[in-house]
């Protein structure tokens, strides 16, 4: 019984340290997340880029204008987390912003707005989302709030998941649709509609908005038993129905008598429409969702457009200016898909590394791993020779050879790495890389992918300059350096 008094804070009631049992509470919460957040794309890159949920409990001492708190944080980042929503509250308290949003019922908000962004600015690696925080009394009487927030891997957000080149913007309308609702269930036995959550995220985009239940329903109805392979245009328009704006935008192929607006009752006539909108024609539509014409888009718009391309039953995707924004399917949005293969910001980080004499080599390297057809391991190091003569027992020790794709695809059919230097020779394959225990991982991703982690930082902590690829079954890349964060 004491041991336990020890662990309560007399004043508060709050558990004063983590527990074992809190810990696993909050580990499977988030594996419930990571699993919700899957559905979002083929290779899981949302649920890959968390690292763990934690709780933030506020309990508020007295009740003036610059009230005495105490805070506690449960999780594995507590530290670092504690003392940054320390500092942030001891700010928003000393600014006077507590008083007045005490006094217009806003602190659930504002806590929750407050401690995300000094989280997010604190931390450059990583990216917070905070949850819209649960108010309640406590068992002292003591005003309290809850909040829970979600550690992501903020350079796996920005470049795996990705429009135009840069960082998704569904990602932000995702972010504050779960804040608000996972603000709104802190019963841990009650579940979110994450389906409909995601479905609200995606409607952020304003054309969405408006017809994203029109285009499922289209994409369910069949023509003479065939399913819809169609495609709809639609332009951007900053003034109604303006012809020259049409003119100057499409190539029309046929103009309507009437324009059809796409509507219930309308479904059917639309859906004859779009057996003729196959291949390099499609249905013209204004944003007022009346199909005018049949035609293309012009070489040269000066205005936004949009492209919905049927590909199945419940199947569709939503283009902006050409590039795939997002893909629907069963009504639910998907990230477009990854871009399998080595991509640019994968050789930059190799050139950063071992620089570019040997660039050709080296990659040739990469290309045969890839075309593997189960997930495999590379690692390039200027201590090569050394590391295979040490993990020589794990796996098998070759003469120097310098490798090609055809070779490299045959000896990556065996499981474990290749261990090549920066030159492109291969001094071992099939080799099991070690590495100090550590807290350092990421518990969602693969044990491939976390034993490479840990040899790179193994690597790096004997200042030995080495690149990891780690290719997944799925032919995902992951580039791994000691010298690029």
């Amino acid at each position: 019984m004491e041991e336990i008094a020890n662990l309560i804070d007399i004043e508060t009631g709050a558990i004063i340290v983590d527990n074992e049992e809190e810990i696993v509470r909050l580990d499977n919460k988030a594996n419930q997340i990571r699993n919700e957040f899957a559905k979002l794309s083929k290779h899981k890159l949302l649920g890959q880029s968390m690292q763990e949920l934690l709780q933030v409990e506020l309990y508020i001492l007295d009740d003036t204008e610059e009230p005495k708190y105490k805070l506690y944080v449960y999780g594995k980042a507590r530290d670092a987390v504690e003392k940054i929503c320390t500092r942030t509250i001891d700010a928003f308290i000393n600014e006077k912003h507590y008083t007045f949003h005490n006094d217009h019922n806003q602190l659930e908000r504002e806590f929750s707005h407050v401690i995300g962004k000094g989280l997010n600015e604190s931390i450059d690696e990583c990216e917070f989302w905070c949850s819209k925080a649960d108010r309640s009394i406590s068992l002292y009487g003591l005003r309290t709030y809850l909040f829970y927030i979600i550690k992501f891997d903020k350079n796996r957000l920005n470049s795996d998941i990705n429009f135009n080149g840069k960082r998704h913007p569904f990602l932000d309308d995702l972010r504050i649709q779960w804040e608000i609702e996972f603000g709104k269930f802190f019963n841990m036995h009650k579940k979110i509609n994450y389906n409909e959550l995601f479905r609200r995220a995606s409607a952020q985009e304003h054309f969405l908005y408006y017809f994203q239940d029109d285009l499922n329903a289209l994409s369910a109805i069949k023509y003479e038993n065939e399913i819809n392979r169609g495609s709809i245009i639609a332009l951007e328009m900053k003034r109604e129905d303006c012809f020259e704006e049409i003119v100057n935008n499409y190539n029309i192929s046929l103009m309507l008598s009437s324009s059809i607006k796409i509507t219930p009752e309308n479904y059917k006539k639309i859906r004859k429409l779009l057996e003729i909108a196959h291949d390099e024609l499609s249905l013209l539509m204004n944003e007022q969702g009346e199909v005018f014409a049949i035609g293309k888009i012009g070489e040269h718009p000066n205005r936004d457009y949009y492209k919905i391309s049927f590909k199945n039953f419940l199947e569709w995707k939503f283009y902006k200016n050409g590039e795939e924004y997002l893909h629907f399917s069963n009504m639910l949005p998907l990230f477009p898909e990854m871009k399998l293969g080595i991509q640019q910001k994968d050789i930059n980080k190799l050139v950063k590394t071992f620089g570019d004499s040997h660039l050709f080599e080296l990659k040739e390297i990469i290309y045969g791993a890839i075309n593997q057809s189960h997930g495999t391991m590379v690692v390039f190091s200027e201590n090569a020779e050394e590391e295979a003569d040490r993990l020589a027992i794990s796996g098998i020790r070759i003469h120097p050879t310098i490798m090609n794709k055809e070779l490299v695809e045959a000896l990556t059919s065996i499981d474990g790495a290749l261990i090549c230097d920066e030159k492109g020779r291969c001094y071992a394959i099939g080799i099991i890389l070690d590495g100090e225990a550590s807290d350092i991982g990421e518990p969602s991703r693969g044990a491939r992918f976390n034993s490479a982690l840990r040899y790179r930082n193994q690597q790096k902590n004997n200042e030995k300059k080495t690149f990891i690829v780690v290719v997944s079954e799925d032919k995902y890349i992951d580039c791994i350096s000691t010298e690029v964060d």
